[in-house]
């Protein structure tokens, strides 16, 4: 079970503590919380890039895909999605320079599955819309608005956790005390 600090915020009136002391209250006063994490951070990198070049990698299902991303310049990317093609625009992520398969790549296309906006995806983020200036992407509104900490209480929730937000919300406020 995973839950926001923005959810829990807009049920207790007046949190002002930060995410992660969250998590420690939970995990004191009412079940363990296994961690906080931040959600949605690395779409601040992410931008949309126009595949120039895409050449079969020979003997593999890897395509060699040369990519203007506009804000990073042209970089080359091996990338494994099967819609792949010359000519689309994508999203790109710049996680570095690695050797896949002895080619090296900058950087990676990326699925909505891999970027943490979707569960689903076949392949590599295709946008439709044929954008005239393609480098002033950024991430659509609600992924931006969406980036939050989110708790992990276990799996199996005791306690008040298990009676949903209401449950919640009374016992932070017993834990933290009267105002």
């Amino acid at each position: 079970m995973k839950f926001s600090y923005n959810w829990i915020h807009e049920l207790v009136d007046g949190l002002d503590v930060p995410a992660a002391e969250i998590g420690r209250l939970i995990t004191l006063k009412t079940a363990e919380c296994e961690g906080v994490e931040a959600h949605g951070a690395m779409l601040d990198d992410v931008c949309v890039a126009r595949v120039l070049t895409a050449e079969k990698v020979e003997g593999t299902h890897l395509t060699l895909t040369t990519v203007d991303t506009g804000r990073y310049g042209v970089k080359q990317v091996i990338c494994g999605a099967p819609n792949c093609r010359a000519g689309m625009l994508t999203a790109y992520w710049p996680l570095g320079k690695k050797k896949v398969r002895g080619v090296e790549s900058d950087g990676m296309l990326s699925s909505a599955v891999e970027l943490g906006i979707s569960n689903e995806g076949d392949g590599i983020l295709e946008f439709w819309r044929r954008a005239r200036d393609v480098h002033r992407w950024t991430p659509p509104r609600h992924h931006r608005r969406n980036r939050q900490q989110v708790a992990h209480p276990p799996a199996r929730p005791v306690g008040p956790l298990r009676h949903g937000a209401r449950s919640l919300r009374h016992h932070r406020a017993a834990a933290e005390g009267p105002r």
